[in-house]
């Protein structure tokens, strides 16, 4: 008798190490699939900022071409600004190097 009540336990836990096996195993392949996911989105991130850096760059261009189209800015003062954004290009291209 007390054979068949080691051998229902055992059974029973058997059956409960298999559920639990599985269910780790689910749950690793979820992990993987969320850590796939995160990098994807980091990686989309970047590319934005990368993208908005670029719409800043541009803008600051059009800002520049706008007032030397208007005359606004003495010939003195748009030659400092040029030399800031070429000293600020000259920056990024160092860090791009890195």
């Amino acid at each position: 008798m007390e054979k068949v009540g080691l051998l229902k336990r055992l059974n029973y836990l058997e059956k409960k190490i298999h559920k639990l096996i599985i269910k780790c195993s689910t749950l690793q392949k979820e992990h993987d699939k969320v850590v796939e996911e995160n990098i994807a989105l980091r990686e989309k991130i970047q590319q934005q900022q990368e993208e908005l850096q670029n719409f800043q760059y541009q803008e600051k261009f059009t800002n520049i071409v706008g007032s030397v189209a208007n005359g606004t800015d003495s010939r003195k003062g748009l030659k400092k600004k040029l030399n800031e954004y070429i000293d600020e290009v000259d920056k990024c291209i160092v860090h791009l190097n890195r």
